[in-house]
């Protein structure tokens, strides 16, 4: 006769272990949310693989209640991710297998952590790009067919890949720039500009590493300056390379009371929906 299926918490032991291997991250491929805060709260999820009930994502009739909660069947994820991973054709129990060995490997495997604390980090940040785009489309009544809303959103995930070539740091700056630049009209155009000084301040860094920053966002056509380095009084968004972006997503933010940085710095373009 078989057993019949119920929920079984994880074992001290076994939540000691995910834990320790965990490195205090979510084990979602390139996410750095914090398990642990600095509190000493727990705030991350412990995530079944196979899941834990009938109805449960990758639910395997064969694993006993046993297995369900043991070591291998079990990940830690930040809420988000979680949720993300209950697309079960996309993230298949292989998948999440392989993410999950490949997240514990860095703080159980010290070769393998050394070769990796030298690497492109930007590379493994992650897009979460809209779907329908039905917020925007409200909100500034653009009228667009769900054709055309597919064509917005291709244009949005250039502009977002852009974004994710940009260290996490000078999108954080970059989202510091769009949150205070004030419009302008002026023959023909219109600029977005704030005082240089103004975004060191506010941000505390060195003038030379708000160069540094602003190098890179020259570089990938985000901002322009007018002078000399040594005489940087602006800071200007570039609206030729991303004409009407800036202004549509500052004020759609604005309005829907949405950070920028969560779409600017953490690629989170979903919120646009």
């Amino acid at each position: 006769m078989s057993e019949k299926v119920k929920r079984l918490k994880p074992t001290p032991d076994t939540l000691r272990e995910l834990y320790l291997k965990s490195g205090n991250k979510c084990a979602f491929t390139g996410c750095p949310q914090l398990m642990i805060d600095e509190n000493g709260v727990f705030i991350g999820e412990v995530c079944h693989i196979e899941g834990a009930m009938p109805g449960g994502e990758r639910f395997n009739k064969n694993q006993s209640n046993e297995d369900r909660r043991k070591f291998e069947n079990l990940m830690l994820m930040c809420h988000k991710h979680h949720k993300i991973t209950n697309d079960v054709y996309k993230y298949t129990v292989e998948k999440l297998r392989e993410m999950k060995k490949n997240h514990e490997r860095k703080f159980t495997d010290i070769e393998t952590k050394i070769a990796e604390s030298i690497k492109d980090y930007a590379k493994e940040d992650i897009i979460s790009m809209p779907k329908t785009l039905n917020g925007m489309n409200e909100y500034f009544a653009w009228g667009q067919d769900q054709e055309e809303l597919l064509e917005t959103i291709k244009q949005i995930n250039v502009f977002a890949e852009n974004l994710k070539q940009l260290p996490h740091g000078t999108r954080a700056i970059l989202a510091i720039v769009c949150e205070r630049v004030e419009k302008e009209k002026i023959v023909g155009a219109i600029e977005f500009k704030v005082p240089a000084s103004e975004i060191q301040k506010v941000s505390r860094i060195a003038f030379n590493d708000l160069k540094e920053h602003l190098a890179i966002l020259i570089k990938y056509k985000m901002c322009y300056i007018e002078k000399d380095w040594d005489e940087i009084e602006k800071i200007y968004l570039n609206t030729g390379a991303y004409d009407g972006w800036w202004g549509d997503i500052k004020e759609y933010c604005i309005n829907k009371n949405i950070s920028l940085a969560e779409i600017i710095t953490n690629l989170d373009f979903s919120m646009l929906d």
